[in-house]
């Protein structure tokens, strides 16, 4: 009698992965984070800002910052207690309860993200025995362990992996209200309007999330898109009347970024003035901003090609070639790539940066994984080694971009800042006073101390001093400025030789100059010690 062929426990897989991306990620944070560096990395400068602001929020001293980007003065003169007109607040409510816990120091930012981290692999491990087998979700899994963007982020103290989370359940929620009815239609609009108060360009996903409550083929979409609609907007209400009462305006930021609107060349802002003087109707004005666009998108490609940041990105991208079984994973598949394409148009024309779209990594690991065992065995494969090889083979490439993360670093990344130095100025400056640095973030957070980011020009900041008096301190300039991560158009001759001969007009009132480690300059009116 023939022995039944032995099969493999793919669900046993899954539950392993599982353990070995925990041994993978202890192997990322003890090499890749110092506690006693710091975070100093030009990719936790976000992550700096609203750690800063949080461990304000959890001190009981508001919605407030340290770090004071002279556009905010237009709208509130304050500087002591300068409002947060930046960010949205939900992260920083998040990171505030962190500190709570544990107290204000780098590892809390670090554990904060980790933990969002793993909190996505729950729902990775719902989602994907959902709508995959067990095959499927086995690989998902492993993908997610080893993605370069995701391991990157859970370290680094942003939100990214937190906006991961609520991007998983957004897309459960959907999945739910195809059976939930009016509450899950609800629900998926609160974590949309959620979404929303982590990162202002999530507003996008009112318009996918819609659409798929829209095309749902029983009786009462319309009542589902309404409540779907009210409670985003009821989610993000507080923040906009909170906005209204400070700054004067719900939408701020729209304001704040008036002078650039008016200014740089960029196609968004292009359009922006286009629209306003209604000169679009000039002839091959549209045909100008279409190729503005295209070159907006084209400078992407990259990002577009290699979604996740590794070979996995080819099967989510070609996955929208595929016609998965069940109907509502086919039609979140198509809502993932209208939130990309969205993501991609708005960032072709702003160009504010590449770190929305991690968010959607995990979905799309879900829908490559799937397209790849639907491959799979669509292919005739005579040995049963195959199908297995095939994905280890899929796996070992995509893990090259962690290779060299995973062991002691021979090269280190080049700080932006230096927590010691920072501390040591910190000392010097009354807690009234103002610092004027090129890295504010840091200050803010490093020496607990009110920063303003550095002014264009002299001329700039002559008119802050002019109109607001602010009692500024310090200047502390660092090699920040002069690094490759600062713009060479955005640097000032005045600002170059400050930082080279230590001049400054008398009326400064900055008689100390001290040049510290690193090359780092001070200028004080307190004798550096």
């Amino acid at each position: 009698m023939a022995s039944r062929p032995r099969t493999i426990p793919w669900r046993a897989v899954a539950a392993a992965v599982v353990a070995a991306g925990a041994v993978i990620w202890a192997l990322y944070f003890a090499h890749q984070f110092d506690e006693e560096t710091g975070l100093v990395h030009y990719d936790a400068i976000t992550s700096l800002d609203l750690g800063q602001v949080a461990r304000r929020v959890a001190e009981g001293r508001g919605f407030s910052t340290g770090f004071i980007r002279p556009i905010s003065l237009r709208f509130r003169p304050d500087l002591p207690d300068h409002p947060e007109l930046t960010h949205p607040p939900l992260y920083i409510l998040a990171l505030a309860g962190a500190i709570r816990l544990r107290g204000a120091d780098d590892l809390t930012l670090v554990l904060t993200s980790a933990f969002f981290f793993w909190a996505c692999v729950p729902l990775l491990w719902f989602l994907g025995r959902r709508y995959l087998d067990d095959r499927g979700l086995a690989l998902a899994l492993a993908l997610y362990f080893i993605n370069p963007f995701l391991l990157a982020a859970s370290i680094n103290g942003g939100p990214t992996t937190f906006s991961a989370f609520l991007a998983l359940l957004f897309f459960a929620c959907l999945a739910w209200s195809r059976k939930g009815g009016g509450a899950a239609a609800a629900a998926a609009g609160l974590v949309a309007g959620l979404a929303i108060l982590t990162r202002y360009s999530f507003i996008l996903w009112i318009l996918p999330g819609a659409a798929f409550l829209f095309f749902d083929p029983r009786e009462g979409r319309g009542r589902r898109v309404g409540l779907f609609a009210v409670a985003a907007a009821a989610a993000i209400a507080p923040w906009l009347v909170r906005n209204l009462l400070v700054a004067g305006n719900p939408f701020f930021t729209l304001r704040g970024f008036a002078p650039v609107m008016e200014t740089y060349f960029r196609p968004g802002y292009s359009l922006w003035r286009g629209f306003s003087a209604q000169s679009l109707l000039i002839p091959r004005r549209h045909v100008w901003a279409a190729r503005k666009l295209i070159f907006g998108l084209r400078d992407q490609y990259l990002g577009i090609l290699l979604l996740t940041g590794n070979f996995a990105g080819i099967f989510s991208i070609v996955a929208i070639l595929h016609k998965f079984r069940d109907r509502i994973f086919q039609q979140l598949k198509h809502v993932l790539y209208l939130l990309i394409l969205l993501e991609l148009v708005y960032f072709a024309l702003y160009r504010p940066d590449w770190y929305a779209v991690p968010a959607y990594i995990p979905w799309a690991l879900l829908v490559g994984a799937g397209f790849f065992v639907a491959l799979l065995d669509r292919l005739r494969v005579r040995s049963a080694s195959a199908r297995p090889a095939a994905a280890a083979l899929v796996l070992l490439v995509s893990v090259v971009p962690i290779s060299d993360k995973l062991g002691p670093r021979y090269v280190g990344r080049f700080p932006v800042h230096h927590r010691a130095t920072i501390e040591k100025v910190a000392r010097i400056i009354d807690p009234n006073e103002i610092v004027v640095t090129d890295v504010p973030w840091a200050v803010a957070w490093y020496g607990d101390r009110s920063a303003i980011w550095l002014p264009a020009d002299i001329g700039d900041y002559e008119e802050l001093r002019i109109y607001h008096a602010p009692p500024v301190a310090a200047f502390y300039l660092t090699g920040y400025y002069l690094s490759i991560y600062f713009e060479e158009k955005e640097r000032s001759a005045d600002w170059l030789r400050v930082y080279q001969t230590g001049w400054t007009p008398r009326d400064w009132n900055l008689p100390h100059h001290a040049i510290l480690e690193r090359g780092h300059v001070l200028l004080s009116r307190e004798p550096f010690r």
